[in-house]
């Protein structure tokens, strides 16, 4: 059990320790290692024991594919949490069944979320609630953990369906004092990462963000269809706040304005907005191009950036490309018309360079998504903010991947994502397509 020590002073990953200090990371761990060669797993040394964090996972049932293929493998592979407490379904046999997978004791699994958050928060009050139930569950599951006391939640993005339920949200982890993590994996890799630094460094002429799918072109009455489909706002919530903070991320700036919004329907879905385009505005004075369309045939998961820095370069990442790819135009060029050809004549192109050109070590993309080191950092990351509230060490000094150095996606994240939803809604339905502030967007 994680207890909190207060001889150890911790600035982010940076730490001073006096010989007092006990239960915290072995002085001798300073970096985090990926094995290279060995795709998706992030790997410690042989000595290092950490004093793990306790984790109750609520919304992983066997048909939970986010929880039991980005969420549980991954955050258990860093070596930083211990899962101990299960809230997997509401259905009893799932819940058994999962039980029974991960070796919970009876008495540490329940149904009812409630209850055996009390019991876990009575136990250890740092015990980290991890939330991967359908996006209309979240909000009341935050709320439940902060009236009873969650110092950390991580849940899975978009945080809520909608800017209502996230001023629910706020007034309820303002009242605890509970601090919100939000699973944005895409921005934690390497090219996301080196796009981010070359804006910072050159500039920004034009950016654009795009996630195409076609789970709701087939496969109807699929799982992955039926809770995607609760809600009108499926594309929107699912792929578009993606996209909508990973331009954010890469710009280094939050946003300000949706310009102009276009929300449309298709698939086996007519009453349900699939796809959509959008301009937006951020805070440093750039501007973009946000695009989604889940029912797009030819397309399982397939996201991207593009960008024209100040000094005419392009650059582009698609994960359906590798995403340990970054393509680089070899020579200056303002022809945005030759970006259509790039998705289809990539790899044999002699007019741009791939490869990663980043400051830290990306493992191969062990499978299509390559999610498991990006997975990995973030929640490396996670638990290294948690840590450092916590004043204990978590052992990278001077020398964490430079990545694990940016702000963690939290509350300021999710309310941006809210309100950026609201706005294209308002903005469609209510302005045939013209201008919303977020600010207007109460939250």
């Amino acid at each position: 059990m994680l207890s909190a020590v207060s001889e150890i002073r911790c600035s982010r990953f940076s730490v001073s320790r006096n010989d007092k200090a006990k239960n915290v990371f072995p002085t001798h761990f300073n970096r985090l290692n990926l094995k290279q060669g060995t795709p998706d797993m992030i790997t410690f040394p042989t000595n290092f024991v950490p004093d793990q964090l306790d984790v109750l996972h609520v919304g992983c049932g066997p048909d939970s594919f986010i929880g039991n293929s980005g969420w549980r493998p991954n955050y258990l592979a860093t070596g930083l949490y211990d899962l101990n407490w299960l809230c997997a379904s509401t259905n009893l046999a799932h819940n058994e069944q999962m039980r029974q997978n991960l070796h919970i004791p009876t008495k540490r699994c329940s149904t009812r979320f409630a209850g055996l958050a009390k019991r876990a928060l009575k136990r250890n009050g740092h015990t980290v609630i991890m939330i991967t139930t359908p996006t209309d569950n979240h909000a009341k599951l935050i709320c439940q953990a902060a009236e009873l006391g969650a110092k950390y939640v991580v849940c899975d993005k978009p945080l809520v369906t909608s800017a209502a339920e996230m001023s629910q949200v706020k007034q309820a982890v303002d009242d605890s004092g509970t601090r919100l993590f939000l699973t944005y994996n895409h921005v934690y890799c390497a090219p996301i990462f080196e796009i981010r630094q070359r804006i910072a460094a050159i500039g920004v002429e034009t950016i654009e963000t795009f996630f195409f799918q076609e789970w709701l072109n087939k496969d109807q009455g699929s799982l992955r269809q039926l809770w995607r489909t609760k809600s009108p706002l499926c594309g929107p919530l699912d792929i578009a706040s993606h996209v909508e903070h990973m331009q954010s991320f890469c710009l280094g700036s939050p946003m300000t304005r949706v310009t102009r919004a276009h929300l449309g329907t298709g698939g086996f879905y007519p009453n349900i907005y699939t796809n959509g385009d959008f301009d937006v505005e951020f805070y440093s004075g750039a501007s973009g191009k946000i695009r989604f369309d889940q029912a797009l045939p030819g397309h399982l998961d397939d996201i991207g950036v593009v960008v024209q820095l100040k000094n005419g370069q392009w650059l582009m990442w698609r994960l359906e490309l590798g995403v340990d790819n970054l393509w680089v135009s070899k020579v200056a060029t303002p022809d945005r018309d030759k970006l259509e050809h790039w998705t289809r004549h990539m790899r044999g192109s002699d007019s741009f360079d791939k490869g990663v050109n980043a400051t830290f070590n990306a493992a191969p993309a062990g499978h299509q998504d390559g999610w498991g080191t990006e997975w990995q950092y973030l929640f490396t990351g996670i638990a290294g903010a948690i840590y450092a509230d916590l004043e204990l060490d978590l052992g990278f000094r001077d020398n964490a991947p430079p990545i694990l150095s940016i702000p963690v996606p939290g509350y300021e994240a999710a309310k941006q994502t809210a309100q950026f939803i609201e706005a294209i809604v308002i903005s469609h339905e209510q302005r045939s397509g013209s201008a919303v502030n977020l600010s207007e967007i109460s939250v």
